[in-house]
């Protein structure tokens, strides 16, 4: 599994230069702590961080409660998971800054995945 950041602008999100800003991270997946791990491998300065039950749905009081936490760090900087990106409000991107880990899967020997997975996709 191979981390990637990446910034959300109008247009779109895009690969990012490494950071050195302190950030704020939050996700609302199963496995929080792959989250942090993943920010961690990329050398982001995570210095709040705001953990959800997984399928958070982010209402317009739990945006209102997130934005006064990261504002409370002095951060304007915000890290988070593409499932969670696509849930939050116009409103928000306006006022933070958003960075997105992605993560892309990379196996060691594609072709023994692909003998694995051929025979299951033929029946």
């Amino acid at each position: 599994i191979i981390p990637i950041l990446m910034k959300y602008e109008t247009s779109g999100y895009h690969k990012s230069l490494p950071l050195t800003i302190p950030l704020f991270a939050f996700c609302g997946i199963a496995e929080p702590n792959s989250f942090i791990n993943s920010a961690k491998k990329l050398d982001l300065k995570v210095e709040g961080r705001k953990f959800f039950h997984d399928h958070q749905e982010y209402t317009e009081a739990v945006i209102q409660k997130l934005s006064e936490q990261i504002r409370a760090n002095s951060i304007s900087h915000v890290v988070t998971t593409e499932k969670d990106m696509v849930k939050l409000p116009e409103s928000f991107f306006e006022e933070f800054e958003v960075y997105v880990i992605k993560v892309d899967v990379v196996f060691e020997n594609e072709l023994i995945i692909k003998d694995i997975i051929q025979p299951l996709l033929l029946n």
